[in-house]
Protein backbone atom coordinates (compact mmCIF):
# COMPACT_ATOMS: atom_id res chain seq x y z
CA UNK A 1 0.00 0.00 0.00
CA UNK A 2 1.40 3.45 -0.99
CA UNK A 3 0.96 5.92 2.22
CA UNK A 4 0.15 9.11 0.11
CA UNK A 5 -2.49 11.47 1.84
CA UNK A 6 -4.44 14.27 -0.14
CA UNK A 7 -5.40 17.47 1.06
CA UNK A 8 -7.11 20.36 -0.87
CA UNK A 9 -4.19 22.81 -1.52
CA UNK A 10 -1.46 21.18 -0.90
CA UNK A 11 1.21 19.69 -3.26
CA UNK A 12 0.96 15.59 -3.55
CA UNK A 13 4.27 14.06 -4.74
CA UNK A 14 5.93 11.28 -4.53
CA UNK A 15 9.59 13.02 -2.84
CA UNK A 16 11.96 9.53 -3.19
CA UNK A 17 11.04 9.19 -7.13
CA UNK A 18 11.49 12.98 -8.13
CA UNK A 19 14.86 12.72 -5.87
CA UNK A 20 16.28 9.76 -7.50
CA UNK A 21 15.33 10.75 -10.86
CA UNK A 22 16.42 14.31 -10.29
CA UNK A 23 19.68 13.23 -8.68
CA UNK A 24 19.88 10.91 -11.93
CA UNK A 25 19.48 14.06 -14.17
CA UNK A 26 21.80 16.14 -12.19
CA UNK A 27 24.55 13.47 -12.51
CA UNK A 28 24.17 13.22 -16.26
CA UNK A 29 24.51 16.75 -16.19
CA UNK A 30 27.39 17.14 -14.14
CA UNK A 31 29.14 14.03 -15.77
CA UNK A 32 29.11 15.11 -19.36
CA UNK A 33 30.13 18.66 -18.15
CA UNK A 34 33.29 17.22 -17.19
CA UNK A 35 33.72 15.67 -20.49
CA UNK A 36 33.34 18.61 -22.25
CA UNK A 37 36.02 20.11 -19.76
CA UNK A 38 38.39 17.40 -19.79
CA UNK A 39 38.13 17.35 -23.68
CA UNK A 40 38.51 20.95 -23.83
CA UNK A 41 41.66 21.14 -21.50
CA UNK A 42 43.62 18.32 -23.15
CA UNK A 43 42.96 20.23 -26.52
CA UNK A 44 44.18 23.28 -25.64
CA UNK A 45 46.80 21.53 -24.18
CA UNK A 46 48.68 19.55 -26.93
CA UNK A 47 46.46 21.13 -29.69
CA UNK A 48 46.51 23.74 -32.49
CA UNK A 49 43.91 27.21 -31.13
CA UNK A 50 45.11 29.71 -33.65
CA UNK A 51 42.86 28.51 -36.85
CA UNK A 52 39.77 29.94 -37.36
CA UNK A 53 37.55 26.71 -37.71
CA UNK A 54 39.00 25.67 -34.43
CA UNK A 55 37.73 28.66 -33.03
CA UNK A 56 34.20 28.53 -34.66
CA UNK A 57 34.41 24.53 -33.54
CA UNK A 58 34.78 25.29 -29.91
CA UNK A 59 32.55 28.31 -30.32
CA UNK A 60 29.74 25.52 -31.33
CA UNK A 61 30.68 22.83 -28.71
CA UNK A 62 30.45 25.69 -26.35
CA UNK A 63 27.43 26.62 -27.49
CA UNK A 64 25.82 23.58 -27.35
CA UNK A 65 27.22 22.19 -24.28
CA UNK A 66 25.51 25.65 -22.67
CA UNK A 67 22.15 24.28 -24.32
CA UNK A 68 22.49 20.86 -23.22
CA UNK A 69 23.77 22.29 -19.44
CA UNK A 70 20.97 24.31 -19.12
CA UNK A 71 18.16 22.03 -20.69
CA UNK A 72 19.65 18.93 -18.41
CA UNK A 73 19.29 21.53 -15.34
CA UNK A 74 16.16 22.78 -16.02
CA UNK A 75 14.66 18.94 -16.31
CA UNK A 76 16.10 18.11 -13.59
CA UNK A 77 14.94 20.64 -11.37
CA UNK A 78 11.09 19.73 -13.10
CA UNK A 79 11.56 16.37 -11.84
CA UNK A 80 12.31 17.34 -8.43
CA UNK A 81 9.29 20.10 -7.84
CA UNK A 82 6.70 17.59 -9.93
CA UNK A 83 3.61 17.16 -8.40
CA UNK A 84 -0.12 17.54 -8.44
CA UNK A 85 -2.58 19.86 -6.48
CA UNK A 86 -5.81 19.33 -6.00
CA UNK A 87 -7.42 23.80 -5.22
CA UNK A 88 -11.02 24.68 -5.10
CA UNK A 89 -11.06 25.94 -8.03
CA UNK A 90 -8.42 23.96 -10.60
CA UNK A 91 -6.35 21.09 -10.39
CA UNK A 92 -2.30 21.67 -11.21
CA UNK A 93 -0.02 18.94 -12.75
CA UNK A 94 3.05 19.78 -12.77
CA UNK A 95 4.88 16.86 -14.38
CA UNK A 96 8.73 17.48 -14.91
CA UNK A 97 8.69 19.16 -18.16
CA UNK A 98 5.21 20.69 -18.43
CA UNK A 99 2.69 22.15 -15.75
CA UNK A 100 -1.13 21.36 -16.44
CA UNK A 101 -4.07 23.86 -15.03
CA UNK A 102 -7.05 21.95 -15.40
CA UNK A 103 -10.59 24.00 -14.00
CA UNK A 104 -11.87 21.59 -11.33
CA UNK A 105 -15.19 21.52 -13.47
CA UNK A 106 -13.33 19.47 -16.74
CA UNK A 107 -11.99 17.06 -14.03
CA UNK A 108 -14.31 13.47 -14.15
CA UNK A 109 -11.87 11.80 -11.68
CA UNK A 110 -8.83 10.28 -10.89
CA UNK A 111 -7.86 7.02 -11.76
CA UNK A 112 -5.24 4.67 -11.21
CA UNK A 113 -4.70 2.45 -14.16
CA UNK A 114 -1.43 1.65 -17.05
CA UNK A 115 0.08 5.09 -18.20
CA UNK A 116 1.83 4.81 -21.42
CA UNK A 117 4.09 7.61 -21.87
CA UNK A 118 4.34 6.71 -25.80
CA UNK A 119 7.68 4.74 -25.40
CA UNK A 120 8.62 1.06 -23.22
CA UNK A 121 6.26 0.04 -20.80
CA UNK A 122 3.52 1.81 -19.24
CA UNK A 123 3.70 3.14 -15.89
CA UNK A 124 1.39 2.40 -13.13
CA UNK A 125 0.43 5.20 -11.60
CA UNK A 126 -2.53 7.85 -11.56
CA UNK A 127 -3.65 9.88 -14.52
CA UNK A 128 -6.40 12.81 -14.68
CA UNK A 129 -9.56 11.71 -16.20
CA UNK A 130 -11.43 14.70 -18.28
CA UNK A 131 -14.71 14.97 -18.48
CA UNK A 132 -14.45 14.92 -22.58
CA UNK A 133 -12.43 11.26 -21.88
CA UNK A 134 -8.85 12.40 -22.00
CA UNK A 135 -6.55 12.22 -19.82
CA UNK A 136 -2.92 13.36 -18.34
CA UNK A 137 -0.58 11.04 -16.66
CA UNK A 138 0.44 12.66 -13.14
CA UNK A 139 4.66 11.40 -13.34
CA UNK A 140 5.15 11.99 -9.89
CA UNK A 141 2.31 9.16 -8.56
CA UNK A 142 3.59 6.27 -10.82
CA UNK A 143 6.61 4.14 -10.25
CA UNK A 144 8.34 2.05 -12.65
CA UNK A 145 7.83 -2.21 -12.94
CA UNK A 146 8.49 -4.68 -14.68
CA UNK A 147 5.72 -5.68 -17.38
CA UNK A 148 4.66 -8.71 -15.34
CA UNK A 149 4.35 -6.78 -12.35
CA UNK A 150 2.06 -4.00 -13.62
CA UNK A 151 -1.32 -5.01 -12.00
CA UNK A 152 -0.11 -5.28 -8.29
CA UNK A 153 1.51 -1.78 -8.79
CA UNK A 154 -1.73 -0.58 -10.54
CA UNK A 155 -3.93 -2.21 -7.23
CA UNK A 156 -1.42 -0.11 -4.62
CA UNK A 157 -2.19 2.99 -6.25
CA UNK A 158 -6.21 2.66 -6.16
CA UNK A 159 -6.36 3.64 -2.48
CA UNK A 160 -4.59 7.01 -3.44
CA UNK A 161 -6.97 7.39 -7.03
CA UNK A 162 -10.31 6.86 -4.48
CA UNK A 163 -8.80 9.44 -1.67
CA UNK A 164 -8.26 11.74 -4.45
CA UNK A 165 -11.97 11.69 -5.78
CA UNK A 166 -13.02 11.91 -2.32
CA UNK A 167 -11.13 15.53 -2.69
CA UNK A 168 -13.22 16.17 -5.63
CA UNK A 169 -16.61 15.44 -4.40
CA UNK A 170 -15.89 17.04 -0.76
CA UNK A 171 -15.53 20.35 -3.50
CA UNK A 172 -18.68 19.68 -5.08
CA UNK A 173 -17.90 18.10 -7.89
CA UNK A 174 -20.82 14.98 -8.48
CA UNK A 175 -19.56 11.63 -7.95
CA UNK A 176 -16.99 10.11 -10.47
CA UNK A 177 -18.46 8.03 -13.16
CA UNK A 178 -17.34 4.70 -14.05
Amino acid sequence: MIDIDPEIGIPLRSRSRNLIFGFYVGFVVVGLAGIFAFVCVSSLVGGDVQTVSAIVSWLIIFVVAIGGAWFGGRFALGLARASVTIEPNEVVVRNPSKTIRVPIGEVDKFEAGRNSLGFGNPVPGIAVKYRDGTSVFIWTLGNECLDWNIGKSVAKWQPVAEKMNALLVSLGQPAARD
